[in-house]
């Protein structure tokens, strides 16, 4: 649907967050079946082909998620500008460009953290760290801190926790500030404008509101995580070599399961708020194919049954 438009820079957009949306989807069925192979008693849980999934899960969940939540930030951003300044028209290119530059600066981050771990000694440490830890950025940091100290050893260095902190909760911060500032301003914008209106500028407030809720709903899931963060670092149990397993769980629960819910929930709303993209999702549907088969089959059954109607109305003229 999307796809077809996807010279309008709106629909484009919107291609971009159901782009991301469709990986991250992918990447929670990905962690279904590695939740099912690390079971007790899977085959192939402690082998080396078994850590290269994992490693390679990582990097995806790693770099898709905070892909998906730039994405949402672009998206409500585009639209202040133009309903901010309607005669200021927003470069594709560059817009596009910012997402290449964003994938640029995670993806090696992420592969240095993932080689990081997969070097570690303990085998088992490494299946954790690659499911439960989502910092970003922790080995790099440590490995830096040794370089401009000239040690050698890393065997007991622990990053510190307002490190970790600020570096994978200020971005998600940052994030929510801005995509919350921005409905602020198109929240003001919109009631300035006067009741009523024409048609473009009835579309143009659904299209905000639709924004709105796509926004809203990464606000509140990104929230929870950076809340999160926040919370075991002031009870000190960001250490995760000694954590608990129940702060394993809460960490995975709030900065993986999160994400993939607002990507579940994003369709759902650019479904109901789209009678069009609606429409177009119901012709995709069996049992819609079905009912126009049918359809199509009573009116041309109708239609021969008038032709022969007039053809024996003619005859009986003669």
């Amino acid at each position: 649907f999307y796809w077809a438009k996807k010279t309008d820079l709106v629909p484009a957009l919107y291609l971009s967050l159901a782009g991301t949306d469709f990986i991250v989807s992918f990447t929670a069925i990905l962690h279904f079946v590695a939740m099912l192979l690390l079971l007790p008693g899977a085959g192939g849980s402690e082998s080396r082909g078994m850590l290269g999934f994992l490693a390679f899960l990582y990097c995806l969940t790693t770099v898709i998620i905070r892909m998906a939540a730039f994405v949402n930030v672009v998206l409500i951003v585009v639209r202040t500008i133009n309903i901010t300044q309607p005669f200021y028209r927003v470069r594709k290119r560059a817009l596009f460009s910012s997402l290449v530059v964003m994938v640029l600066i995670i993806l090696p981050l992420t592969l240095y953290d993932a080689v990081a771990i997969w070097s570690a000694e303990d085998f088992f440490s490494s299946k954790i760290s690659f499911i439960f830890t989502p910092f970003l950025g922790d080995n790099c940091i440590v490995d830096l801190y040794y370089a401009i100290t000239d040690k050698t050893s890393k065997k007991f260095t622990v990053v510190p926790d307002y490190v970790t902190l600020i570096i994978n909760g200020v971005p998600f911060i940052l994030e929510v500030l801005v995509a919350l500032s921005c409905l602020v301003i198109n929240a003001v914008v919109l009631n300035r404008a006067p009741p009523g209106g024409s048609t473009k500028e009835r579309k143009e407030k659904e299209v905000t509101l639709t924004i709105t809720l796509l926004t809203l709903t990464f606000a509140v899931c990104t929230s929870i995580y950076t809340i999160y963060l926040v919370v075991i670092a002031a009870h000190g149990e960001l250490d995760f070599y000694h954590a608990d397993p129940i702060i394993l769980q809460l960490t995975y629960t709030t900065s993986t399961i999160f994400p993939f819910i607002c990507s579940s929930l994003n369709p759902i709303i650019l479904i109901s708020r789209s009678g069009a993209l609606k429409q177009s999702v119901r012709r995709l549907l069996p049992c819609s194919k079905q009912r126009e088969a049918a359809s199509t089959k009573t009116t041309s059954s109708v239609a021969a049954s008038t032709k022969t109607t007039s053809s024996e109305m003619a005859v009986s003229q003669l």
